[in-house]
């Protein structure tokens, strides 16, 4: 299905993808383009359309574009979620910049203005960003193209973000600056990493300390947010994420002075008799504990079958455990070297 030109001519701006078929001179209409998932993508021939063209080629021309996104490809879609093959992209620029890759462009795919005649910023080929150091920079810095810090002075007082601004913050990236839509892909690559990786951890049913989600009253949409200080300590010691010194972070712990008792006290009696290292005393909560221990980690595990929180939150609950209690029990007893995501089946004790 040969490209309408007549109609594509006039277009400013398509899909990235859209862009790649037009390069063969094949109308983007004759596809449907599908996410496979997070990364992952497919273009696939409409019922009943004729020599649609072939989609084996039309995926390769795909992927040498998003090959060149932020560095001779300029994206206009300021965060696509992972599915970057849907990245808006200026259709003239996208034919100067593919006119020198593939020397068949057809002669009706639109061409920018010569680079002397063209306003300044609007071209494919973009400067990389923070060419003298690499990163954000602060507002006294006049191209508007360059990624901005924080200030600091006002996010460093904020308890409490949207789920976008923490991960934006993290990256020492503005908010306010990133909601413009000029971030290019280098970027997006680090944000869309972080974002996904919550996503992920999330659907897997992985309790992440910090989330709150509230509901506004009139449009009844629910809201998920981060507290900033938990989100930190949660992500520095699990995910091992750098994070900008003046994210916002938990105090350091105050040094007590050391209570020493009185030469004449007697000493304080230790109790060797019971189960537990301080004695006798339990409750029912640390029984459901030592229940747990013994019969998920205390005889030995393997970290790619390893228990979730949630099979042992919900074991502990037919044990008679309440439901908050046992999601706390089971984060106690988590060890730090299970890895996050699906399990194999574990084995059924003997």
């Amino acid at each position: 299905m040969p490209a309408d030109w007549d109609h594509w001519r006039h277009k400013k701006r398509c899909a990235l993808w859209e862009a790649a078929a037009l390069t063969l001179d094949v109308d983007p209409r004759a596809f449907h383009a599908r996410d496979m998932g997070v990364s992952s993508w497919a273009v696939i021939p409409r019922t009943g359309v004729r020599q649609a063209g072939d989609p084996r080629k039309l995926g390769e021309r795909i992927e040498i574009a998003l090959s060149n996104l932020g560095d001779g490809i300029e994206d206009m879609t300021p965060f696509s979620d992972g599915h970057r093959f849907r990245t808006e992209v200026r259709l003239p620029d996208f034919g100067s910049w593919a006119e020198k890759i593939w020397p068949d462009l057809p002669k009706d795919f639109p061409r920018s203005t010569p680079t002397g005649t063209r306003p300044a910023g609007r071209g494919m080929t973009a400067r990389p960003l923070g060419a003298s150091g690499g990163g954000p920079v602060d507002d006294d810095d006049h191209d508007p193209s360059r990624p901005r810090k924080p200030d600091w002075s006002i996010w460093g007082l904020v308890e409490e973000a949207s789920i976008q601004d923490t991960i934006v913050l993290s990256c020492n990236i503005s908010p306010d600056w990133f909601r413009k839509g000029i971030a290019k892909s280098s970027i997006l690559d680090s944000i869309t990493h972080r974002i996904n990786a919550i996503k992920t951890l999330d659907r897997s049913g992985t309790i992440i300390p910090g989330i709150t989600s509230r509901t506004d009253l009139k449009t009844r949409k629910v809201k998920t947010s981060f507290k900033l200080r938990s989100f930190r300590r949660w992500a520095e010691a699990t995910m091992k994420w750098g994070f900008p010194d003046e994210f916002p972070k938990d105090p350091p712990a105050p040094v007590l002075p050391l209570a020493l008792p009185h030469p004449s006290a007697p000493p304080v009696p230790v109790s060797s008799a019971g189960p537990w290292p301080w004695g006798a005393y339990e409750t029912p909560n640390l029984r459901h504990l030592a229940m747990a221990a013994k019969e998920f980690w205390a005889d030995g595990y393997d970290p790619g079958s390893a228990p979730t929180n949630e099979g042992v939150a919900e074991w502990l609950e037919k044990k008679g455990a309440s439901g908050r209690i046992a999601i706390m029990i089971a984060q106690i007893l988590r060890s730090p070297n299970v890895p996050f995501g699906p399990r194999k089946k574990r084995p059924k004790k003997k």
